[in-house]
């Protein structure tokens, strides 16, 4: 009985150990995802403020003199 007892205790132990890990894990994972989204916004607005070409959809170009 002393020996299940044991055994149990070390599990439990080890799956304290796994629950520590997965959740500084997620910590870092969530931290991660705080600076891409930040990134992200950062590059969108860039992109925003880039002016819209003033080429004309090729569609909409007639074709050149030579054709």
């Amino acid at each position: 009985m002393e020996e299940r007892i044991t055994e149990l205790e070390t599990l439990v132990g080890f799956q304290e150990q796994t629950l520590e890990r997965l959740s500084a894990d997620l910590l870092e994972q969530g931290r991660v995802i705080v600076e891409l989204e930040r990134r992200l916004h950062a590059v969108e607005e860039k992109l925003g403020a880039i002016p819209v070409s003033p080429v004309k959809d090729e569609a909409d170009e007639s074709p050149p003199p030579h054709y």
